[in-house]
């Protein structure tokens, strides 16, 4: 009983050792402007990185989502604009000389 008693508080020290390693001093900060979690060139370095590691850029539920509405306005308003086009040449006239 002693020994499983040890063992588990060993387990537990490291545990503790290994999470306190993540924990900053007072007055330190975390830093993620740099590097691939920099938010400037955020998406090209994405696309990089999916690029190297030969995988297809992943879109979230909401990004795809976005994305095809917005691919369907498009479509709706290039459908108008063709109808508009399409009227105004059957009312025009032209008379050829």
């Amino acid at each position: 009983m002693c020994l499983l008693f040890l063992s588990a508080v060993r387990v537990y020290e490291t545990f503790v050792k290994r999470f306190l390693l993540h924990v900053l001093p007072l007055g330190f900060y975390k830093i993620r402007y740099f590097g691939v979690l920099a938010s400037a060139n955020a998406r090209a370095k994405k696309e990089q990185c999916l690029s190297l590691i030969d995988k297809p850029q992943y879109l979230s539920e909401l990004e795809g989502k976005r994305q095809r509405e917005s691919y369907a306005r498009k479509q709706t308003k290039q459908k108008r604009n063709e109808k508009k086009i399409s009227s105004k040449q059957q009312h025009h006239h032209s008379i050829d000389i």
